[in-house]
């Protein structure tokens, strides 16, 4: 089964399925760092207003809608993306979008609070980025640079085209419910979808070696006149008007990296990011979106790039018998500071189905549609052969009483290392 019947497949199932009602800057002197912390400052300042602004249109959007409806996304863990292109299709066609979307993962018990919501969220995205798929790459190399691919084996133009409008959709959703997940688009992708015209600049940071060897033709005559260069791209295709005819010499070589770099990242992303922008505005009103800068609405996704420990136990609740004084307490937060950003970042989603704190901190973590802090549970239970368990929906962990730090470290780790993902009590 290739992957558009396996896109088929998911429709005619869930058809079946009754629906539930900064540039680089070498600061020499402390005059120059001073300017370099002053513009952080500022720069964090006007993103905070515009996330602020952007929430509070949320908000009233959301109040003006009073979703009543709910309709259960049936997801198969095995099949995510298709699951998700399918779901949110279908819906499109039977609903409008004044309801709330709850998640299912067919075969498996739980109720979703919010927890299952953030956990699918988590583990999508990263599909549809996934290489295997080719809807996108990185020119670079970098993988947190990451743009439109194009369409080379030539896959299913309509499910490739749905998988862009759903990731959009997806987009909107994440910011509709506002949760944090992995979208590692470059610049230019941002621009794209708030229509801002790309400079030179973009073009340049989207793929640095790229583009050097374009500016090194501008530099090196004798090079030039040796390459024999046309205004054409690499599949042959004019840059411009007769541009097969045209050689490339030092009067013109600007306007042919100027074509050459907007043919490449601009024209050749143009239509996928049409379906992108597509999906997310029909999630959330364009004119709230486009209020954003691309860093704005970047950050608003994808969250803290970091855990710091300090403000995650500052803002955490403690419950039953545990104080920020219960030695069990102490050995966690201890266990937790030894931690790797990436195994904090495991920890995090094991309590709560997110990578990562929403921009701002874990001041703002999400219980469904309201912040909701973190939790420490006491377990009735001093036994030493439990391990941790978690309430995702309601960022609960519940820690038993353990004799020793070891043995919490020890326990910590287990429940990390065979967590699969599965809600019993979501």
């Amino acid at each position: 089964m290739d992957l558009f019947d396996k896109f088929q497949h998911t429709i005619f199932l869930y058809l079946s399925v009754i629906v539930c009602t900064n540039s680089l800057f070498d600061a020499k002197d402390a005059n120059s760092a001073l300017r370099i912390e002053k513009s952080r400052q500022l720069s964090k300042l006007n993103c905070e207003k515009e996330i602020k602004s952007f929430y509070e249109s949320i908000n009233r959007m959301l109040m003006e809608e009073r979703a009543t409806e709910q309709v259960s996304m049936h997801i198969d863990r095995k099949n995510l993306l298709y699951s998700a292109m399918a779901i949110l299709w279908v819906i499109e066609v039977l609903f409008d979008q004044n309801h709330q979307l709850m998640v299912n993962y067919i075969g498996e018990p739980g109720i979703d609070a919010g927890g299952l919501t953030r956990d699918f969220f988590t583990l999508v995205i990263p599909e549809i980025f996934n290489n295997e798929n080719e809807f996108f790459y990185s020119p670079s190399g970098d993988t947190s640079k990451l743009i439109p691919a194009q369409n080379k084996n030539n896959m299913n133009t309509f499910k490739r085209n749905l998988a862009y409008e759903t990731l959009g959709k997806l987009i909107g959703l994440i910011l509709k419910k506002k949760i944090t997940a992995d979208v590692r688009f470059d610049q230019i992708v941002w621009k794209k979808i708030l229509e801002i015209p790309l400079e030179m600049g973009d073009y340049g940071n989207v793929d640095p070696f790229y583009y050097n060897s374009l500016i090194q033709l501008k530099n090196d005559k004798i090079l030039l006149e040796s390459l024999d260069l046309r205004f054409e791209n690499e599949e042959g295709e004019e840059l411009i008007k007769h541009g097969k005819k045209l050689k490339v010499q030092q009067s013109n070589i600007e306007d042919y990296i100027s074509e050459t770099l907007k043919n490449k990242y601009d024209k050749k992303i143009s239509e996928q990011c049409e379906y992108i922008k597509k999906g997310l505005y029909k999630i959330v009103p364009k004119e709230n979106v486009k209020k954003m800068s691309p860093e704005t609405l970047q950050n608003l996704i994808y969250g803290e790039p970091e855990i710091d420990v300090e403000d995650w136990k500052n803002n955490t609740i403690y419950d039953g018998r545990y104080d920020p004084k219960s030695k069990e307490v102490k050995w966690f937060w201890e266990v937790v500071g030894n931690y790797s950003q990436e195994k904090r970042s495991k920890l995090l989603y094991f309590c709560t189905g997110s990578c990562r704190p929403p921009i701002g901190g874990f001041k703002y973590l999400k219980k469904k549609d309201e912040v909701y802090l973190f939790h420490i549970l006491d377990v009735d239970s001093d036994n030493d052969k439990q391990i941790p368990s978690t309430n995702t929906c309601s960022n609960n962990f519940k820690l038993p009483r353990y004799s020793t730090k070891g043995i919490l470290e020890k326990k910590l780790d287990t429940a990390l290392e065979f967590s699969d993902g599965s809600f019993e009590f979501s």
